[in-house]
C-alpha cells in the first residue's frame, strides 16, 4: 500500500501514478486498491479495487472515482 497525503499536487499525482502503473505491470496477479481522497478515504473505508481497470485507464484515475 502506498499512502500519500497533503492534497493533490503534480508531484503526488505523478508518484502515485508511476507506482500504481509499475506495480500493475510487474505483478498482474496482485490486487491494487486506492483510497478516495488519500488517507481520509482509507480511514473512512472509501477504498476501491483498481486492479480491474482496463489498460490506459490509470491515467484517468481522478475521473474513475
Amino acid at each position: 500500500m502506498i499512502v500519500q497525503s497533503g492534497g493533490p499536487t503534480a508531484v503526488i499525482n505523478s508518484t502515485a501514478y508511476g507506482c500504481i502503473k509499475e506495480f500493475m505491470a510487474f505483478n498482474g496477479t496482485a490486487t491494487v486498491y486506492a483510497g478516495l481522497y488519500g488517507v481520509q478515504g482509507i480511514l473512512k473505508g472509501k477504498i476501491r479495487n483498481i486492479s480491474s481497470l482496463p489498460p490506459g485507464r490509470v491515467e484517468f484515475l481522478p475521473c474513475y472515482f
